[in-house]
């Protein structure tokens, strides 16, 4: 570390830790609102959103979600089948009467 590097920490360090500003509480509260609002499946990747409330973490848990729903939508298909298919062995017991 060089002497201006040294000295720039240092001054870093002193400086004393500002209070937040509101309008940065309210950039962050619109920022969680809307990561919020992916989460539950209402904001997905490619709808708009202002610049100032876009964050790598809304676009994560866009993505997520998306994951997420078309591994529920698969599972949905699977259950149908496999009731389609009980109803199909069923109809087929019904119609040889092994069982009358």
């Amino acid at each position: 570390m060089n002497n201006d590097q040294e000295i720039k920490a240092v001054n870093f360090m002193a400086q004393p830790e500002q209070a937040p500003v509101l309008q940065d509480i309210e950039q962050y509260r619109l920022q969680m609102a809307g990561i919020s609002t992916a989460a539950i499946g209402y904001w997905k990747e490619g709808d708009g959103i202002h610049p100032d409330y876009d964050t790598i973490a809304l676009r994560e848990v866009a993505k997520l979600y998306a994951k997420y729903d078309a591994l529920y939508k698969a599972q949905q298909d699977k259950a149908q089948k496999a009731r389609a298919d009980e109803r199909d062995v069923r109809n087929l017991i019904k119609q040889t009467r092994l069982f009358d």
